[in-house]
């Protein structure tokens, strides 16, 4: 799955970044710009954000209070607490905001409104929210498990930390 959302955000960094630089390109130079290149760049920062996110979520570099950790006068318990109550608290928000997006996905399929350029269904790149979201809640869930599970407290799915790094 790592890998999977590895490679799904540098794909959409890459196409965008040659997408618009070839846009520039031909309008500088041709004087004539490629129309669809908005509605393109559009749906990759749409796919990027919520797998971005999903991805932070596994590595444990979302937002969160962070700040708590590294003050020295918080016991490693404690930390653990603030670790299992984030970690659930966001997988059931995410799984929530999942559960809206397929019914926001629903809707825009019956109103059948297209992109004006390509004319692609928005239910198509919209997808990209509750697939998100449902990997944030995933990943967030495991965290979670690992809390209550492991001696250790967990962030993200690949970031544990043990008594001894606090």
């Amino acid at each position: 799955m790592k890998k999977i959302e590895e490679i799904i955000i540098v794909i959409c960094i890459i196409a965008i970044t040659i997408i618009m630089n070839v846009n520039i390109v031909l309008r500088h130079l041709l004087n004539m710009s490629w129309s669809p290149t908005e509605e393109i760049c559009l749906i990759l920062v749409v796919v990027f954000t919520f797998i971005g996110s999903a991805y932070a979520t596994r590595i444990g570099a979302h937002l969160f209070a962070s700040f708590l950790f590294d003050l020295p006068m918080i016991s490693f318990r404690f930390k653990k607490f603030l670790a299992t109550l984030i970690s659930f608290v966001s997988g059931a928000t995410a799984a929530f905001v999942a559960y809206l997006g397929i019914d926001f996905i629903r809707l825009t399929y019956i109103s059948g409104r297209t992109t004006p350029a390509l004319g692609i269904p928005f239910y198509w790149f919209y997808a990209a929210l509750p697939v998100g979201f449902a990997l944030i809640a995933w990943h967030s869930m495991v965290c979670f498990r690992e809390n209550i599970r492991s001696d250790k407290y967990c962030i993200g799915m690949d970031e544990m930390r043990g008594d001894d790094q606090c």
